[in-house]
Formats: C-alpha cells, structure tokens, sequence
C-alpha cells in the first residue's frame, strides 16, 4: 500500500495589531505520521523566532559547588554497582566510558552511560569518537542484560537528555539506557505499526519511506554508511530528525552502522549548535529479535528556552494533549542539514 503524507491546512484569520488592526489569514499545519497516525503542528511562528546564544557558564559553576559522581574521582563511591551475578566487576568499562546502575531505576535493568572523565562537554566538542563509545557501550550493556535475561529485557532503549533544558539533571554527559519486558508508549506503538505495514503489503515500512522520501527530495537528507537521514514528517520538537539503519535492532548491529550512525549524530549536532539550540534529545528505538517488518530508527530533537524568561519549550498541548509542535518546516531543516552530509 502506498505511503500517504498528509498534510492539513489550517487558517485562521485575525484582526493584526501590527498591522493596524487590519484583517489577516494566519496559516498553520497539522502533519499525520505516515507510520503511526500521531498528528504533529507546524506553527506560524517561525518566521519570527531565531534562538540567541545561550551561555552554560553560570550553570557549570554551579554545578561545580557540589560532586559530580561522574567525574572520575567520585564514581567508585557515588555510583552504585551492579550485582556480581550480573557483572562481577560491578561496573562496565568500554573504551573510557563507564556503565553504571541507575540509582533511580524505572526498569529491571536501569543504566547510565558516563560517556567520558569530562565534566562539560559542549557542542563542538561532542565528536564522532566520543558518540560512538557512548553509544558502544550502552549496545554493549544491552546486549549483555538480553542474553541473560531475554524475557524481562525484550525491549531496549537508548536515551540522550544532552544538557538542563533537554531534562539533564547532571550536566556531565551521560546516556540512559534500559531493557524491560514492555516497550514505552512510542516505541510501542512502532514496532506495532511496522508489524501492521509489513503484514498488510509484505514490504517494511522505512524501505519504502526512504524510498519515496529519496524521490521527493523534500526532507532526504542524506547516507553516512548503511545509515540514512530524514527530517521527520509530523515533528515532535524542533529540528527533528530521524535516522534510519539496516539493523533490526542491538542482536543484528554492526559495528560500521554504529560508526557511521555516531558520525550522522555529529553532524546533526553541529546544525543544531549552528542554530543556537541549547540542548537536545536523543532516542534509539531497537527491535527485539523477531520483530516483523522492523528497521531499527534514531531520533534527535533541539530542545531550546522561551528567551527571556528561561521557560520550557513544552507546553500543555504536547503533555496533556499528546500534541507536538515546532517552529521549523521540517523541508527548512533538511535543506539546511544537506549541505552538512554531502
């Protein structure tokens, strides 16, 4: 069955001040996610905004008046360990980054990825090298909690809350990582949609999104390796991005996927410092061994602050009503994000 990309006008008209009072048609957008049904918002907002510079100095000095347990002094004795059972050293060392326990878990295997001895790490500095051992390592754990527990660990994920206004309560970068026995509300509703698609048309459904998006060239971004980049259709933030690999999920990876996924993530990171977004997210969603019709996906989001009161980019009709929005086209991301993937 052929993908549809619908998209639905909305007008409204209003009496503007800044223009005297004079009647005017303001237009918005609501996208429908061609794989899930989910309906996103393109705001008329965006003519208007550009995001200033924030400065993370006065935050990092605070940060510094009490310890980090990530920097590498205090992690053997603010972090906790890992049962002997599970990893005899108690901690996981891969590469320079360091695997812990979440001390606050919210699932049978609950971690966090230090991704290095550095307490701040800005944009700039955020590498290919330092995505790709992060990353490696958060595989690497998970593939460890799925071989010795399959049933409570079936369903995999990987986090980057990169930063305060991202949701990072500490600023030392780190991933979180969990397995459980059910998957979250989204990536749910992925594995169950792609189950669908491929079980209606016998095709996988991000073969034939990348094929057509190739086609219409309107939000293709690019490959790096096996892995390809979208701007994503119906956003769920600004900036929104979405990588596409061969992989089903963490059991069929290959090293030159994670290489040149920790590359596409660099340069994605670059256009949003480019773009003075201060933060952003980040989420793999993996398959479990099995899944039909699945590609294993990443998403990135910018994530940024209502200049000048320092107030959330999430509002109500994205918490309650489970509506998300942005300021960006999502063509206007990829056609700035091109000229960084070729």
């Amino acid at each position: 069955m052929p993908i549809e990309l619908r998209i639905l006008p909305q007008e409204t008209v209003l009496l503007d001040p800044q223009n005297g009072f004079a009647p005017t048609t303001v237009t918005s957008e609501i996208r429908v996610d061609p794989l899930t049904g989910w309906t996103a918002r393109i705001l008329p907002m965006r003519q208007y905004v550009t995001f200033p510079r924030h400065d993370w100095s006065e935050t990092l000095e605070l940060s510094r008046q009490r310890p980090c347990p990530f920097c590498p002094e205090n992690v053997a004795r603010a972090t906790p360990r890992f049962p002997p059972d599970l990893l005899a050293e108690g901690r996981l060392q891969c590469d320079g980054a360091t695997v812990v326990p979440n001390l606050f878990p919210y699932a049978p295997y609950s971690a966090l990825v230090i991704m290095g001895p550095d307490h701040f790490v800005p944009m700039d500095r955020l590498t290919p090298q330092f995505i790709r051992v992060g990353f490696g390592a958060a595989v690497e754990f998970l593939r460890l909690v799925t071989a010795r527990d399959p049933v409570r660990s079936r369903f995999a994920g990987i986090g980057w809350n990169y930063l305060p206004y991202a949701g990072g309560s500490i600023l030392h970068p780190h991933l979180q990582v969990l397995a459980a026995p059910e998957a979250p509300n989204h990536h749910r509703s992925l594995l169950a949609a792609s189950r669908d698609y491929f079980r209606s048309s016998g095709k996988v459904f991000y073969d034939d999104l990348l094929e057509l998006e190739r086609a219409r060239g309107e939000r293709y971004i690019g490959k790096i390796g096996p892995v390809e980049w979208v701007a994503s259709f119906a956003p769920l933030a600004v900036a929104d991005v979405t990588a596409v690999f061969r992989a089903t999920g963490i059991h069929d990876l290959r090293p030159e996927e994670l290489e040149a996924f920790a590359e596409g993530v660099s340069r994605v990171i670059r256009y949003y410092d480019g773009l003075n977004l201060p933060s952003f997210n980040a989420a793999l969603f993996p398959g479990p061994e099995g899944a039909e019709g699945y590609r294993m996906t990443a998403r990135l989001v910018g994530r940024y602050y209502l200049y000048p009161l320092g107030g959330s980019d999430i509002s109500s009709l994205h918490v309650l009503q489970g509506e998300p929005w942005s300021l960006l086209p999502p063509e206007r991301v990829a056609q700035d994000l091109r000229e960084l993937f070729s």
